[in-house]
């Protein structure tokens, strides 16, 4: 379950001083609910994200996510969540296969858990023919199911 209230955040920009991003925002989604936030550009909705998965602090407001507050709890929100954006954030230079169980690492999960839970990913995701192949010479497609992969690693 997610829980925003009153979530808030600003930046200060030089030239046009405070700069509103996210204003006031409140919203719930329960367990097995889809949710989608729509707004044009510039509407606050990768900040919003941004904030929700502890990347930026806000200026105000909170959210749980299962419980656990972003504001008091950021290592626990992590740990609940996978976060994607625009850019996949792939490294060229290893294959999916490498780049889930380095990322697999990075969250302290034991080796036989890493392996077991790549490959229920990579069956799950159709990956084996790609999986040790260098994503800088994969397709895009292939690139974004490791992009996908890497962030359900933990679930």
């Amino acid at each position: 379950m997610i829980q925003v209230q009153d979530l808030s955040k600003s930046f200060n920009d030089p030239k046009r001083g405070t700069r509103l991003a996210v204003d006031h925002v409140s919203f719930e989604v329960h367990a097995g609910e889809v949710f989608g936030l729509l707004g044009p550009n510039g509407a606050g909705k990768t900040t919003t994200l941004r904030l929700m998965a502890t990347l930026l602090r806000p200026t105000g407001g909170t959210a749980t996510l299962n419980g656990f507050d972003i504001n008091r709890q950021p290592e626990k929100v992590r740990e609940q969540i996978g976060f994607l954006s625009g850019d996949m954030g792939l490294y060229g230079r290893l294959t999916p296969r490498e780049i889930l169980d380095f990322f697999g690492q990075l969250s302290g999960m034991q080796p036989a858990q890493r392996a077991k839970r790549i490959a229920e990913l990579f069956s799950m995701f159709d990956m084996q023919s790609f999986a040790d192949v260098r994503t800088d010479k994969i397709s895009t497609g292939m690139k974004q199911k490791t992009a996908i992969a890497r962030t359900m690693l933990r679930s």
